[in-house]
């Protein structure tokens, strides 16, 4: 292993998606061996932002546009499409960065050290560590450490308690309103049985479910929805509930739940893909993710450690380029 603090840089263009997954893998890294990270957000202008990852490239390394302290930087993190092409240049003008892309990258895959992809993606190659979702930042300490903030008011919501994840609409899956209606009606259902329900939505949660969400939350003192306003309880809610369901349109939610190990069931969402139906089927193979059908189990499971994990295989790729390189 390499000598004192290894200098990580993490690149994303800022949106909390991406970022949880570069700062999860990061802070696993940092819970193995020595790091210090820092992160850069991309801003580009909207032109720019549309091109693809080859433009983007020719185009950063044609004007010198992206710029930033090299010598000093051990391993590069990006992830999402923004990432792509300023993690090349940066491997350009120094090749003794070690670079890691999140995701299927879909341009010179070959020209990353490491690719860390979704398992449910096939994407195969000597550079390629593939895993169950995304890396996330779950860790007992960051469940603890978040859970505190918001203790006083978690206890004024008694046991049992179920945490509610909806997403929305995206590229494969479409909220509509039969399944917002069997949502809902779940939540409501918890609470008849005596739960307090914590309901946390995203931003792709259309605004009519967000709503009906909020009018739940104010006519029941049993429930608390966080509905992007103020600081996020979303992580406490997670630690502090006995089971938690999560809508199936997100891979980052469901792979986040699972891996706090608590009972978690998915909710459905029309549409889907291939790609999805393969993460549904491995979660349940192996983490027992099923459906929500009205029973009851809040059994503790042995929580998902994919994130780690791949950050132990990262580090023993590191040191065998460290070696390569000497």
């Amino acid at each position: 292993m390499k000598a004192g603090l290894t200098n990580c840089l993490i690149i994303t263009d800022g949106r909390q998606g991406v970022r949880n997954q570069a700062v999860g893998l990061a802070v696993a890294l940092k819970n193995i061996q020595p790091l210090i990270y820092s992160e850069t957000k991309i801003k580009n202008l909207k032109f720019f932002h549309k091109l693809n990852s080859s433009l983007q490239y020719s185009l950063i390394k044609l004007f010198n546009i992206y710029k930033a302290e090299v010598k000093n930087i051990d391993i590069v993190i990006g992830c999402g499409r923004q990432a792509i092409a300023p993690l090349l240049d940066l491997k350009e003008k120094n090749p003794n960065i070690f670079t890691i892309y999140i995701q299927d990258p879909k341009y010179k895959n070959n020209n990353f050290d490491l690719i860390i992809a979704p398992e449910h993606d096939a994407l195969k190659g000597k550079n390629v560590i593939s895993m169950i979702g995304s890396p996330n930042r779950i860790t007992k300490s960051l469940l603890k450490m978040e859970s505190q903030k918001f203790l006083k008011k978690i206890n004024d919501f008694p046991p049992p308690r179920a945490t509610i994840c909806i997403g929305g609409n995206s590229k494969h899956h479409k909220l509509i309103k039969e399944n917002h209606y069997n949502h809902i009606q779940t939540a409501k259902d918890l609470i008849e049985l005596g739960f307090s329900v914590f309901i946390s939505t995203s931003r792709r949660t259309p605004s009519w479910v967000v709503k009906e969400y909020k009018e739940l939350s104010c006519s029941h003192k049993s429930v608390w929805g966080y509905f992007g306003e103020g600081e996020n309880p979303y992580y406490a809610f997670l630690e502090k509930s006995d089971i938690i369901l999560v809508s199936e349109d997100s891979s980052n939610m469901l792979t986040e739940a699972a891996s706090v190990g608590k009972r978690v069931f998915s909710m459905p969402i029309s549409g889907g893909s291939k790609k999805f139906k393969e993460l549904n089927k491995t979660l349940k193979n192996r983490y027992n993710i099923s459906y929500f059908k009205g029973e009851i189990d809040i059994d503790k499971c042995e929580p998902l450690k994919e994130t780690h994990l791949v950050a132990e295989k990262i580090w023993l790729r590191y040191d065998e380029y460290l070696i390569r390189n000497e």
